[in-house]
């Protein structure tokens, strides 16, 4: 299989594209700034680089947005580090609790909240099955 690759490729799409050949995976790395046609992934700049510049670049893009729970922890730790540089204090959980300012409960009763509703989840998936065709 061969691959053109440039800077404006995401790691994810250069490993499907690394991986897709039965006897070898070829890559031709395009060193030539990346037009900014492209609304999406506008390029990152109009200078020339080597293939390794690009291959770096490659393996350091992701396509995949980040979670809800990734995004809220990088938060936490960037207001801690202004709260640090600040010379504020820090603002742990308490013990046993969630820490977040939205749900302070204790973290076991958060557990026994989340066995309840998949039990719920369950019984409704039984209480509903399909009769007749296809049993």
């Amino acid at each position: 299989a061969h691959v053109i690759a440039s800077d404006r490729m995401a790691r994810e799409m250069f490993y499907v594209a690394m991986t897709r050949g039965r006897y070898a995976n070829h890559a031709w790395i395009n060193t030539k700034p990346a037009t900014s046609t492209d609304i999406d992934r506008p390029a990152q700049d109009t200078g020339a680089v080597g293939p390794d510049e690009v291959l770096h670049r490659i393996l350091t893009t992701t396509a995949n947005p980040l979670s809800a729970r990734d995004t809220a922890r990088d938060l936490q730790r960037e207001a801690a580090r202004q709260r640090a540089e600040a010379g504020l204090p820090s603002e742990q959980p308490k013990p046993g609790r969630t820490g977040s300012p939205a749900i302070d409960l204790p973290a076991s009763s958060l557990a026994e909240i989340a066995n309840r509703s998949r039990d719920r989840a369950r019984a409704r998936r039984h209480q509903h099955r399909p009769t007749g065709i296809g049993r």
